[in-house]
């Protein structure tokens, strides 16, 4: 009787303490600032590796509850996509991250929702063509970039205001 009994305590600890460490694996939410009425401002997520906490995801909010930006990270650095938002809601920025670097192509809009300009980035540097359009959606300047530096730079015909390329 004994026997059988620890045989049964034996495991129903064994599946408690599977349990316990397969939900402690999880992702974890830290909201880290609030704005004065209680709003989160800045919500941090988290993932348990190792018996550490792994930065995973940040998202901050205005203050009228919109998101600001949210992004990912990679052993807390900024690792994959990164959205940037207008206070209304709309997107401002979208690129991507590589050990901390900015990588790939990344769109920037005009608050109307028309691209403001468009380029890639290679090892944090701006490389290759950018095109650049005033918020008609009009091409009004292109620049050309190895490593960072400009190459080449052409503007269109009657610029309207908006237009100048500003680094």
């Amino acid at each position: 009787m004994i026997h059988i009994r620890l045989k049964y305590w034996f495991w129903v600890i064994l599946i408690h303490g599977i349990l316990f460490v397969s939900c402690n694996k999880g992702t974890k939410l830290v909201i880290e600032e609030k704005f004065d009425d209680g709003k989160t401002k800045t919500a941090k997520y988290y993932q348990n590796q190792d018996r550490a906490q792994i930065l995973i995801k940040e998202i901050q909010y205005y203050s009228n509850g919109k998101k600001k930006l949210e992004g990912e990270f990679e052993e807390n650095i900024k690792d994959g996509k990164w959205i940037f938002y207008y206070e209304n809601g709309e997107i401002w920025s979208q690129g991507f991250f590589k050990k901390g670097l900015r990588t790939g192509k990344t769109l920037v809009y005009h608050e109307n929702g028309q691209i403001f300009y468009e380029g890639e980035y290679s090892e944090g540097q701006k490389h290759g063509v950018w095109n650049f359009y005033n918020q008609e959606g009009k091409l009004v300047n292109t620049v050309e970039f190895d490593a960072g530096k400009i190459v080449n730079q052409t503007f269109e015909k009657k610029q309207p205001k908006d237009s100048s390329f500003i680094e």
